[in-house]
């Protein structure tokens, strides 16, 4: 922000009268095909529209950046927006976001590496509702996948040992073999296995939702996967 005067100094040159804050500005907008690069930097005060403060943005192709040893902080909504995009993110913190440090459609398959979320509104990656369409793998971030709409599965979708799901209230998942040819692949193992569960679950990937113990899962918390026909 041209308000933080403590990167560069003040450099608008009005003392402490103004002071930065979230979604000051609004994004850097990686917008299509693209490889671009951001390493060693920090990106702050971000975040004035829905976007995030990094938006990979699907126009014609997925925007796939690679984005490391970065600190993303203090923004306001997302972190990093993914539109049907799989963007690198490797050793990255997100810091003090009002909503998701990551936020993609179910499209989105961001390739995740020690990676740390720090204060955000949310402890876990958000995933919008909506269709799978294509062959998409989710891999484990470290974090839990936090599902708020209904998702319908067109094509196979794969996801790997230790991926933890948590679902919204109501939340179902289709698989829509019959019509589309839809097809789950979740195979875990004895030591890794793949956890389907409530948004209000602590016992897995902690607590998501942030609400301490002032919600508690119970039965019902979600509705279930459908495998149609």
């Amino acid at each position: 922000s041209i308000k933080d005067d403590t990167s560069g100094g003040d450099s608008n040159n009005d003392g402490t009268t103004t002071k930065p804050a979230r979604g000051d500005w609004d994004h850097i907008h990686f917008y299509g095909p693209t490889t671009s690069t951001l390493n060693y930097c920090i990106i702050k005060y971000a975040g004035s529209s829905t976007g995030g403060s990094i938006f990979c943005d699907e126009n014609g192709g997925p925007a796939n950046p690679t984005i490391q040893n970065t600190t993303i902080t203090e923004g306001s909504h997302a972190g990093v927006y993914v539109d049907a995009s799989s963007p690198t993110l490797n050793n990255v913190t997100i810091s003090n976001h009002t909503n998701y440090p990551i936020w993609i459609n179910c499209l989105g398959t961001p390739n995740c590496s020690n990676i740390t979320f720090t204060n955000n509104g949310s402890n876990g990656i958000g995933v919008s509702g909506g269709d799978m369409s294509g062959d998409r793998t989710w891999s484990n971030p470290g974090y839990p996948y936090i599902i708020t709409g209904n998702i319908s599965i067109l094509d196979i979708w794969t996801i790997n040992q230790g991926v933890i799901l948590k679902m919204a209230a109501n939340v179902e998942l289709y698989i829509y073999g019959y019509y589309q040819g839809g097809k789950l692949v979740a195979d875990g193992s004895i030591s890794d296995p793949i956890i389907f569960t409530s948004l209000k679950d602590d016992n897995y990937g902690g607590d998501t939702n942030k609400d301490s113990n002032t919600t508690l899962p119970a039965t019902g918390d979600w509705d279930h996967i459908h495998f149609y026909g």
